[in-house]
């Protein structure tokens, strides 16, 4: 027996679920002459035989039910009810009573389940048509017999082909409960085929006024086709590879993973007063705000996620059944395609007894700091941005009382991947949406603002679209690059400090790590007052700028960052050159690095070859520019960020002697500043005279160097990327019989590297396009 996310599906056994009972869930019962109770077709042939009437292949159950409902109705009713009166079964069923179920419904007419629940104590059945509701009875077992029942004397039971077919019209009242119930908790489907009129008719979106279903799981017994597999996907239900037999055998091992009315219920713990700041806050205690801003591009709020008018995507059923399995895990995707959104909307939905905790970023004292205030008590912590400081994030993965769970960007992850041990933690990547996901995304887009045809956004090679591509190619608005760049132009002409005080922002922020009120002071200088001044200016720009989480900070001085990684991306890619330069100039000259929060954070990305590649335009100033950084920092990976941004200024001259020197510095261990080096070679001779002797040696030296980079060094994917880009460029030039070799083992650690990264989307595109180039040689 297989389970589609089967911690998921334990604990709703353990904590609450629904069954909804077809008729193959009664073939281990029989009746008085010892007889199992029959399915469609048998039951079809038995009423044949009772009452004489020919009948064909052809005929269905409920067109010969017709024929005898409109002529012999009274005889057709005792033969129903001595039929599907239970005199004995199988003892297995009585393991339904290990299973904490809160509602049954079932389309079955026997009396079944009167005999499995009698007796049972502290638990009886409500039929909900004779007593109605229970005002709340733990004891109760809600129970709808959707056709009629054999011990309900005077009800109707329905098999005629009209009766089935108006069961929704005839009696609304029964399938809402249906459909209210699967609302609320998870709902499994037992020996039903799923099509029955009324079942499809309720699991249809409009019959919840398009609030979402819980959890639905369907069992069918192995061997069905990819069609029918995709049929009960489409319907909304997660598959169970079992017949009846298997199930039952299931439930004999099954044993409770915890009981709900426990008094260590998640409710009971006082999460709010141990951690302030890391709490989860309640739906009422937040401001609301219409669900457009989000849609916008503004970040997620609470409101937002508590509105449930944002889709929950197949990667949200994913993470929750790994982490109710226990598994810590680490969640990568590309900037805007909905981590953070993801992260906040299992942070309220995961059913969890203990502590509920959401950080961003987290140090290794922080960590220390959370593991001493639990003192042993279960908890699970979500971790956004949690790559900014990989220890921190680990020292909370290795506590057996926490299961964590990180977000962040796929590069983040790909700069720290050599010290996540990945048989420890699941890397999950939520980049790409299924096409399930799409459309349910398009119907939540409001009507006035989204186009008339749905557009799907189109991606490179076999990727597929991500939540934000989806959103931002479906409505009828300007991009955020558009936007922003607007706001900018004002800012720029109207108020120059505000202006500078968004640009630090998105430029700190880039960096990972929030502004503080004693940076901005000494970024302004003497063109500000003091903190009055500074206060002004960030009013000004409104709700450009946030103020940063106080989880983030551990002093009492104001931190602000830019409202999103959207927003600050689009400034920081906005800005005109001129005032990007401007900007780094006097923030590196004024703000020194003990003002700087978190400054080993910042350092990583403050000095990228590529921002100051854009503010840069010319090379001398470029470099420059470094050399002051140097001298301050006096650091190899200074002039290895000034070798790449002058490799990127074609400058190959001086981009080979800053890397050569930083390679000197390091003597020749740092594998990153070696591959720098490779690169470097090979960009500054890949355009020179190809029959040049030196040049080809030259050429082929730097395909060795990164090939020992990839065998001496740890983080061995980023070395086989550039391996294979370099193998593919100098195929072209040389051949691709010379560059045979080279492909093949490209080919070779590239699948090792997919193998154990599968979510690394460069390694697996790279591959491919290595694949096809070698097989395109030998056609």
């Amino acid at each position: 027996m297989t389970v589609e996310h089967e911690h998921t599906f334990r604990h709703a056994l353990s904590t609450g679920i629904n069954l909804f009972l077809g008729a193959g869930f009664s073939v281990f019962a029989r009746d008085r002459r010892d007889r199992p109770l029959p399915l469609a077709s048998v039951l079809r042939d038995e009423l044949s035989h009772a009452f004489d009437l020919p009948a064909t292949d052809s005929m269905s159950l409920g067109q010969l039910a017709t024929i005898l409902d409109s002529t012999r109705p009274d005889e057709l009713r005792v033969f129903l009810r001595d039929r599907f009166t239970v005199h004995d079964f199988d003892d297995r069923y009585h393991l339904l009573r290990k299973l904490n179920v809160q509602c049954l419904f079932t389309t079955n007419i026997d009396d079944l389940l009167h005999k499995i629940y009698s007796g049972i104590d502290g638990k009886y059945l409500n039929d909900l048509d004779y007593r109605g509701s229970t005002l709340g009875d733990p004891c109760a077992i809600d129970a709808v017999w959707l056709h009629g029942s054999v011990q309900h004397p005077h009800g109707d039971l329905v098999l005629t082909s009209l009766d089935v077919a108006s069961a929704l019209q005839r009696d609304p009242t029964r399938w809402q409960v249906l459909s209210a119930a699967m609302e609320k908790r998870p709902t499994l489907f037992l020996g039903h085929s799923l099509n029955d009129t009324g079942v499809l008719q309720t699991l249809h979106p409009t019959a919840a006024a398009g609030r979402q279903k819980a959890d639905l799981w369907a069992a069918f017994p192995p061997g069905l086709s990819a069609s029918e597999v995709d049929y009960i996907s489409a319907l909304g239900f997660q598959l169970i590879h079992a017949d009846l037999n298997a199930f039952l055998d299931y439930c004999a091992a099954f044993t409770e993973i915890a009981d709900p009315h426990s008094p260590h219920s998640s409710s009971s713990w006082n999460t709010a007063k141990s951690f302030p700041t890391e709490t989860i806050p309640k739906p009422g205690s937040v401001p609301n705000r219409p669900i457009i801003h989000f849609l916008s591009g503004a970040p997620p709020v609470w409101s937002d996620i508590f509105s449930h008018q944002l889709h929950r995507t197949e990667h949200h059923s994913d993470l929750r059944n790994l982490l109710l399995g226990r598994r810590n895990a680490l969640v990568i995707g590309i900037p805007v395609c909905g981590k953070t959104t993801l992260m906040m909307q299992l942070a309220v939905d995961m059913p969890f007894s203990g502590h509920k905790l959401v950080v961003e970023s987290v140090s290794v004292e922080r960590a220390d700091s959370i593991l001493r205030r639990l003192a042993g008590e279960p908890a699970l912590v979500f971790v956004d941005q949690c790559c900014d400081d990989i220890e921190g994030f680990l020292e909370l993965a290795k506590a057996p009382n926490i299961v964590t769970a990180g977000f962040d960007s796929e590069y983040n992850l790909d700069v720290v991947s050599h010290l996540v041990p990945h048989s420890k933690i699941a890397v999950v990547s939520v980049t790409e949406i299924s096409d399930r996901d799409i459309q349910a995304i398009l119907r939540t887009l409001p009507h006035d603002r989204r186009r008339s045809a749905h557009v799907r956004p189109q991606v490179e090679g076999l990727e597929r679209p991500s939540l934000f591509e989806t959103v931002e190619n479906n409505l009828v608005t300007s991009t955020l690059r558009q936007r922003y760049l607007a706001v900018l132009a004002q800012l720029e002409r109207r108020d120059l400090r505000a202006f500078d005080l968004l640009l630090v922002n998105c430029y700190v922020h880039s960096c990972r790590v929030p502004v503080s009120l004693d940076m901005l002071l000494a970024y302004y200088g003497n063109s500000v007052r003091g903190h009055d001044d500074v206060y002004s200016i960030r009013e000004a720009l409104g709700a450009l700028i946030a103020d940063a989480p106080d989880a983030i900070v551990e002093d009492n001085q104001d931190y602000y960052t830019p409202r999103s990684t959207a927003v600050s991306e689009a400034v920081l890619n906005g800005v005109s050159p001129h005032q990007l330069r401007r900007m780094l100039l006097q923030f590196h000259e004024r703000v020194r690095r003990h003002r700087v929060v978190r400054y080993d954070v910042f350092r990583r990305r403050a000095y990228d070859h590529k921002i100051v590649s854009r503010a840069f335009t010319n090379w001398k100033e470029g470099m420059e520019f470094y050399e002051r950084l140097y001298r301050d920092d006096g650091g190899p990976y200074m002039k290895q960020h000034g070798a790449l941004y002058l490799m990127r200024k074609r400058r190959f001259d001086e981009a080979f002697r800053w890397i050569d020197e930083a390679v000197t510095a390091t003597g020749g261990r740092n594998f990153t500043i070696r591959n720098s080096h490779a690169r470097i070679l090979f960009e500054a001779n890949v355009n020179r005279d190809h029959r040049d002797s030196v040049v080809k040696d030259m050429l082929f030296q730097s395909m060795a160097v990164l090939s020992d980079c990839y065998s001496s060094d740890r983080r061995k994917t980023y070395h086989a990327i550039v391996f294979a880009d370099q193998a593919l460029r100098l195929a072209d030039i040389y051949g691709v019989e010379i560059l045979r070799p080279y492909l093949q083992k490209s080919i070779a650690w590239l699948n090792e590297e997919r193998r154990k990264y599968p979510w690394h989307r460069g390694a697996r595109r790279m591959h491919q396009t290595a694949q096809r180039r070698l097989a395109a040689s030998v056609r």
